[in-house]
């Protein structure tokens, strides 16, 4: 089994519900058209979607952009289009919904992946300051760290964090 298929195995019954709910009947074919869609994807663009995360937000814009050409090309001849105008207004509240829900994960990953990347030391004590919330005084007294050196770790992280985060949108 290759990655695109336990992808879809994994989030199928995700990405039907959105289809179903969004779409009512023509939210079928149009899942069906974006797995086939993905089969023709450059596969190591898919893979990297796959492993970053990114591959639900991938799905959810393809589904939008499946429903959209549908409404196009299926316009003049109101085959499943009725369905698809009805929807569609739902579908644009409903989307915006899901795009922030999906934009905030998105960034959470982001930013949890780029915390698991900084050194041990640094990433251990940024994680004691900021989710723990334990102060730098309370953290030198727990490790026998002068406050200086632990200040400076976490300088290091928070600019190191704040570089990689501002490079990622470029």
């Amino acid at each position: 089994m290759n990655n695109l298929e336990k992808c879809i195995n994994q989030h199928d019954k995700f990405w039907r519900q959105y289809a179903l709910k969004t779409y009512g009947d023509c939210g079928e074919d149009f899942l069906q058209d974006c797995y086939i869609k993905l089969t023709r994807y450059d596969q190591e663009k898919l893979n990297q979607m796959i492993t970053s995360g990114t591959i639900k937000f991938g799905m959810y814009v393809m589904l939008k952009q499946t429903s959209i050409d549908n409404f196009r090309k299926h316009s003049k001849t109101e085959v499943c289009s009725d369905t698809v105008t009805k929807k569609l207004s739902t579908a644009i509240d409903v989307s915006a919904d899901i795009e922030g829900q999906i934009e905030t994960d998105f960034k959470e990953l982001r930013y949890a992946q780029e915390i698991e990347s900084l050194p041990f030391f640094e990433r251990e004590i940024f994680k004691k300051k900021y989710f723990e919330r334990i102060s730098v005084v309370n953290l030198s007294k727990q490790t026998n760290i002068d406050v200086r050196v632990l200040q400076s770790a976490i300088a290091k992280a928070r600019n190191t964090l704040k570089k990689q985060l501002s490079n990622y949108g470029k």
